[in-house]
């Protein structure tokens, strides 16, 4: 996921001022705006939005056993920067452990679009359980993940929260 860095989303309901938004709240935006690129798929490359539904996603689901799915990325832990090489390892890690649990996945990464934050290399990890993308997004030290099922929008899932998460759609998070 991109880090804190971004702008606030408009229409946060939010006063302009950066000093009246909380860094929680600067951090949701940014999570929403980014632009979730799957690179290569049967389907060619797309894109996920936070608060849509993807067609493209839904497509690949349909020889799933579960409807369910997560765009989810092993660099930068806790939003904090990593060299290239660290966030390659973590990545190939991230890679073993989705193989290991037979999960069909994707290359993607995540860009935001105020361009402060390098993208993030991710995957698109069809057919897992939310619960076990939570676990996976927290072996790996992110703030929080993009997942969705074969007919909802994509939304955002805190990973800091013991009951794994407070969910967020589009512009409601």
């Amino acid at each position: 996921m991109d880090g804190p860095r971004q702008p606030a989303a408009e229409g946060s309901g939010r006063d302009a001022d950066p000093a009246s938004i909380s860094p929680r709240e600067r951090l949701a935006a940014a999570y929403r705006a980014t632009r979730y690129h799957v690179c290569d798929s049967p389907l060619g490359p797309f894109l996920i939005r936070c608060g849509e539904r993807s067609p493209e996603v839904a497509a690949l689901l349909t020889d799933e056993p579960v409807g369910q799915w997560a765009f989810v990325t092993a660099e930068n832990p806790g939003s904090v920067p990593l060299g290239r090489a660290a966030n390659a390892e973590r990545m190939r890690q991230l890679r073993a452990a989705v193989e290991a649990l037979g999960f069909r996945h994707y290359p993607g990464r995540g860009e935001g679009i105020g361009g402060d934050w390098p993208a993030e290399a991710s995957l698109l990890i069809l057919g897992i359980p939310e619960a076990e993308a939570v676990a996976l997004g927290r072996q790996f030290a992110q703030l929080a993940i993009l997942t969705g099922s074969r007919h909802e929008p994509a939304r955002l899932v805190w990973l800091d929260s013991p009951g794994y998460g407070v969910a967020s759609g589009g512009a409601g998070a």
